[in-house]
């Protein structure tokens, strides 16, 4: 499930909701909301007071300073600057970051390309 949670920050830019991921739980004869607990009791991501991702490492469901734009369309959030590096590698993927410099605040632009 950790992978399909994934796959939704850069197909959809968020976090699916923990019953979209329903049917994928029910065929492990588990309940999705019992799943993302596991996963957030193992520090795969973090789960709001609702049962909602917050975040799955390295994305973030909420906004932050450093935001990836992918190929498809799709923007998201990473929690850290290494982070948001390491995405466009993760998915094999081409990928704008922007980001903010941590003392000066001044506008970070990282285009990535990725290797054939």
């Amino acid at each position: 499930m950790q992978q399909a949670v994934l796959s939704s920050f850069a197909t959809t830019g968020h976090a699916p909701d923990p019953a979209d991921l329903g049917q994928m739980a029910r065929a492990w004869g588990r309940d999705s909301r019992d799943v993302l607990a596991d996963l957030a009791a193992e520090d795969f991501l973090t789960l709001d007071d609702q049962g909602r991702i917050r975040a799955a490492y390295p994305f973030s469901a909420t906004p932050t300073a450093h935001r990836i734009r992918l190929p498809n369309g799709v923007e998201t959030w990473a929690m850290c600057a290494i982070y948001a590096l390491g995405i466009p590698d993760m998915f094999g993927t081409d990928a704008v970051i922007t980001s903010t410099g941590p003392v000066s605040g001044a506008p970070i632009t990282v285009n990535s390309t990725s290797r054939p």
